[in-house]
């Protein structure tokens, strides 16, 4: 359906129908938007994550006291009891 014909359509309807319609079409589009920016927020957060483990890796390499509990790699953790 061709833009001119919806707007024609939506047009012929009475007035308290038109305003329901673009009602609906306005929570449409702030749900879109709602999502889109969630998910460049996301990207964003990824990304800033990403430089940031990487500009630490080196640090990681060659620091003994950044990894110094790596050596409880593979221990059980829980406490028995």
């Amino acid at each position: 359906m061709a833009h001119e014909e919806i707007v024609g359509r939506i047009n012929s309807l009475p007035l308290f129908e038109r305003i329901e319609i673009v009602e609906e079409l306005l929570n449409l589009v702030k749900i879109e938007v709602g999502l889109a920016r969630k998910s460049r927020r996301s990207a964003s957060v990824r990304a800033q994550m990403s430089a940031a483990a990487t500009s630490l890796v080196e640090d990681y390499r060659s620091d003994l006291e950044l990894t110094a509990f790596k050596v409880l790699d593979g221990e059980d953790v829980h406490a028995s009891g």
